[in-house]
Protein backbone atom coordinates (compact mmCIF):
# COMPACT_ATOMS: atom_id res chain seq x y z
CA UNK A 1 0.00 0.00 0.00
CA UNK A 2 3.37 2.14 0.67
CA UNK A 3 4.66 1.82 -2.53
CA UNK A 4 1.31 2.02 -4.83
CA UNK A 5 0.48 5.42 -2.37
CA UNK A 6 4.11 6.72 -3.39
CA UNK A 7 4.05 5.75 -6.90
CA UNK A 8 0.34 7.70 -6.99
CA UNK A 9 2.35 10.72 -5.56
CA UNK A 10 4.78 10.39 -8.03
CA UNK A 11 2.92 10.20 -11.05
CA UNK A 12 -0.04 12.48 -10.23
CA UNK A 13 2.19 15.35 -8.33
CA UNK A 14 0.57 17.44 -6.51
CA UNK A 15 -0.24 21.07 -7.84
CA UNK A 16 1.63 23.14 -5.10
CA UNK A 17 3.87 26.37 -5.87
CA UNK A 18 6.31 23.96 -3.75
CA UNK A 19 6.54 21.46 -6.43
CA UNK A 20 5.82 23.44 -9.52
CA UNK A 21 9.89 24.11 -10.26
CA UNK A 22 10.83 20.29 -8.36
CA UNK A 23 8.43 17.64 -10.00
CA UNK A 24 11.17 15.51 -8.94
CA UNK A 25 10.64 16.56 -5.52
CA UNK A 26 8.64 13.19 -4.33
CA UNK A 27 10.61 11.10 -7.07
CA UNK A 28 13.34 10.83 -5.14
CA UNK A 29 12.48 9.92 -1.44
CA UNK A 30 9.63 7.39 -2.73
CA UNK A 31 12.51 5.71 -4.79
CA UNK A 32 15.02 5.60 -1.63
CA UNK A 33 11.70 3.90 0.44
CA UNK A 34 10.64 1.74 -2.28
CA UNK A 35 14.13 0.61 -2.76
CA UNK A 36 14.86 -0.13 0.66
CA UNK A 37 11.34 -2.29 1.25
CA UNK A 38 12.30 -4.02 -1.90
CA UNK A 39 15.52 -4.85 -0.39
CA UNK A 40 14.93 -5.28 3.10
CA UNK A 41 11.74 -7.82 1.86
CA UNK A 42 14.94 -10.16 -0.37
CA UNK A 43 17.09 -9.68 3.30
CA UNK A 44 14.76 -11.08 5.40
CA UNK A 45 13.49 -13.57 3.26
CA UNK A 46 17.12 -14.64 3.02
CA UNK A 47 17.42 -14.68 6.78
CA UNK A 48 15.01 -16.68 7.45
CA UNK A 49 16.31 -19.04 5.61
CA UNK A 50 19.32 -18.77 7.91
CA UNK A 51 20.45 -19.73 11.18
CA UNK A 52 18.57 -17.67 14.16
CA UNK A 53 21.75 -15.26 14.30
CA UNK A 54 20.65 -13.66 10.85
CA UNK A 55 17.56 -13.74 11.43
CA UNK A 56 17.76 -11.96 14.52
CA UNK A 57 20.02 -9.42 12.86
CA UNK A 58 16.90 -8.46 10.64
CA UNK A 59 14.54 -8.10 13.53
CA UNK A 60 12.72 -5.17 13.53
CA UNK A 61 14.04 -2.43 15.71
CA UNK A 62 12.87 1.23 16.55
CA UNK A 63 14.63 2.87 14.21
CA UNK A 64 12.19 0.97 11.70
CA UNK A 65 9.32 1.69 13.77
CA UNK A 66 10.66 5.76 13.37
CA UNK A 67 10.65 5.37 9.66
CA UNK A 68 7.22 3.64 9.30
CA UNK A 69 5.83 6.68 11.76
CA UNK A 70 7.16 9.61 9.47
CA UNK A 71 6.29 7.48 6.66
CA UNK A 72 2.67 7.25 7.21
CA UNK A 73 2.12 11.03 8.89
CA UNK A 74 4.09 12.08 5.55
CA UNK A 75 1.79 10.47 3.12
CA UNK A 76 -1.45 11.31 5.35
CA UNK A 77 -0.39 14.69 5.33
CA UNK A 78 0.43 14.76 1.30
CA UNK A 79 -2.84 12.47 0.52
CA UNK A 80 -4.91 14.55 2.85
CA UNK A 81 -3.54 18.10 0.41
CA UNK A 82 -5.59 16.74 -2.53
CA UNK A 83 -8.88 17.15 -0.76
CA UNK A 84 -10.36 19.88 -1.93
CA UNK A 85 -12.96 19.80 1.23
CA UNK A 86 -9.50 21.16 3.17
CA UNK A 87 -9.08 24.80 3.55
CA UNK A 88 -5.64 23.84 4.58
CA UNK A 89 -4.33 21.70 1.99
CA UNK A 90 -1.47 23.88 1.02
CA UNK A 91 -0.33 24.25 4.16
CA UNK A 92 -0.28 20.38 4.61
CA UNK A 93 2.21 19.82 1.32
CA UNK A 94 5.60 21.52 3.26
CA UNK A 95 5.71 19.34 6.09
CA UNK A 96 4.34 16.28 4.43
CA UNK A 97 7.18 16.66 1.94
CA UNK A 98 9.78 17.38 5.19
CA UNK A 99 8.41 14.41 6.68
CA UNK A 100 9.19 12.05 3.59
CA UNK A 101 12.40 13.36 3.06
CA UNK A 102 12.79 11.86 6.80
CA UNK A 103 11.16 9.14 5.99
CA UNK A 104 13.40 8.37 3.26
CA UNK A 105 16.82 9.37 5.37
CA UNK A 106 15.54 6.89 7.98
CA UNK A 107 14.73 4.40 5.69
CA UNK A 108 18.43 4.13 4.34
CA UNK A 109 20.02 4.69 7.67
CA UNK A 110 18.21 1.64 8.89
CA UNK A 111 18.78 -0.73 5.48
CA UNK A 112 22.68 0.33 6.45
CA UNK A 113 22.65 -0.64 10.54
CA UNK A 114 20.55 -4.05 9.23
CA UNK A 115 22.98 -4.81 6.48
CA UNK A 116 25.84 -4.26 9.14
CA UNK A 117 24.44 -6.38 11.33
CA UNK A 118 24.24 -8.64 9.37
CA UNK A 119 28.13 -8.43 7.87
CA UNK A 120 29.19 -8.61 11.51
CA UNK A 121 27.61 -12.06 11.80
CA UNK A 122 28.52 -13.64 8.37
CA UNK A 123 32.27 -12.51 9.00
CA UNK A 124 32.32 -14.50 12.08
Amino acid sequence: MVAATLVLLCTKPLETSLLTNGPWLLTVPSIAIIGREITMSAVREWAASQNTQVLEAVAVNNLGKWKTATQMTALTLLLASRDPSLHVQGALVPPGVALLYASAGLAIWSLVVYIRNIWRILLK
